[in-house]
Order: structure tokens, then C-alpha cells, then sequence
């Protein structure tokens, strides 16, 4: 009797601490789909060649993100990325795929029940019911603009115009941007800090290539 009571005992201590080693493995290591509503996404771009942007988790979050996958369905790219307890992985804040995405007009993030569109070659106006132009590199939109680059004339420059007439608004700016042969690969990251200001961080090639920081008056 008591042998028995001694295997029970056993199975049921096994059975816990594979349960505990499968939640761990479960949160530290395998990790779990990211909620894509909680990120922050910066400076996204699908060229010939690859797929880049920046996110951010918040701080009051316990995860970093230590991967992801991807698929494309009907040119649009879906990525879901995988989160686990901070402590055991060096965090990733940069998704990076090479590739040619010069194709893609949409890139959507996903999670278990979610789907974000964070990136499109085209603007809708619900109000006007017009689509924009297509924009191959767009870099990043507010206060009814558009930021991109543009290679066309032979240098690369910064374009800022409105989303759907550049006759209403249209600024380009010539700076020390670094050749790329991606013109969005110079620009690293862009943000209206006003209506009126436009702050850009990009590379330069003056001398040596280095990441300069930039305020643009848009008035």
C-alpha cells in the first residue's frame, strides 16, 4: 500500500514539473505570437531588395521579440512575430528580409486574432472616395502629406508633397544623402514632429558615411 502511494506520489510530481518545464520552455524559449496592436512601427520600405522597419515594444511590457515569419498572399505581405519573457534572447527591434518586395502593396502584421495594416503603396480618402498614386518607397504620412525618396533626376532626394495632388503642397529637399542604390535605404528614419517641421535621420556620405539628424521647415 504505501509502495503504491509512493508511485502515485511519483507520477504526480513528474506529471508537475513537466507541466512547469513545458510552461518555462513555453515562455522563455519557444515564446508566443506578439500582439500586434502594441507595437510602434518606424521607417518601413519594400524595395528590389528587401524588406525593412523598426518597431517598438512598450516599456511597460515584459516580452522582446526574438523572430518572425512571413507570407505573401495576393501582393500583400503578412508578418507575425514571436515574443518571449525578457532575459534570455537579445532582443530584436528591426525586421529585415531580403527579397524582392517590389511588388508588394500591402504589408499587413498578424497575430492570433489580429491583423494591422502598417504599410501601402496607395492612400484612400474616405470622404473624397480617391485612391493616391501608387508611391514605391513611401516613408511615412501625416497632416494629409507623404514622405519618400526619389532617385528619378539622377540625386537623391527627399520628397514631401500632398498624398493626392502634389500641386496642392510639393517641397524636395537635396542633401549629403548616401547614393544608395535603394534611394529609402539612405533615409533611416522620418517623423513629423509638427504640420510644419519634418525631423530625418539619414545617412551621409560627405566624407564617410555616417547618420546625420536633420528638422525640415515645411512652411
Amino acid at each position: 500500500m504505501k509502495m503504491r502511494v509512493l508511485m502515485i506520489s511519483g507520477v504526480i510530481l513528474a506529471i508537475v514539473i513537466f507541466i512547469v518545464a513545458a510552461f518555462v520552455l513555453k515562455l522563455f524559449v519557444i515564446g508566443d505570437t506578439q500582439d500586434v496592436n502594441s507595437l510602434t512601427i518606424h521607417n518601413l520600405s519594400a524595395s528590389s531588395e528587401k524588406l525593412f522597419f523598426n518597431f517598438r515594444i512598450p516599456l511597460s511590457s515584459a516580452n522582446v521579440v526574438r523572430s518572425y515569419k512571413y507570407r505573401i498572399s495576393d501582393d500583400i505581405l503578412y508578418i507575425e512575430l514571436t515574443s518571449v519573457i525578457v532575459g534570455i534572447f537579445r532582443p530584436l527591434h528591426t525586421v529585415e528580409i531580403e527579397g524582392d518586395f517590389s511588388a508588394i502593396n500591402k504589408v499587413m502584421l498578424e497575430d492570433n486574432e489580429n491583423k494591422r495594416l502598417i504599410w501601402e503603396k496607395r492612400y484612400y480618402d474616405i470622404n473624397k472616395d480617391i485612391f493616391s498614386e501608387l508611391f514605391e518607397t513611401p516613408i511615412t504620412a501625416a497632416f494629409g502629406n507623404v514622405v519618400y525618396m526619389d532617385a528619378s533626376s539622377g540625386t537623391h532626394k527627399l520628397v514631401v508633397r500632398d498624398i493626392f495632388d502634389d500641386s496642392v503642397f510639393y517641397k524636395d529637399f537635396e542633401l549629403d544623402f548616401y547614393p544608395s542604390a535603394n534611394p529609402a535605404d539612405a533615409l533611416r528614419h522620418a517623423e513629423f514632429l509638427d504640420e510644419n517641421t519634418l525631423m530625418i535621420e539619414y545617412l551621409s556620405a560627405l566624407d564617410d558615411v555616417v547618420e546625420q539628424t536633420a528638422t525640415l521647415d515645411l512652411s
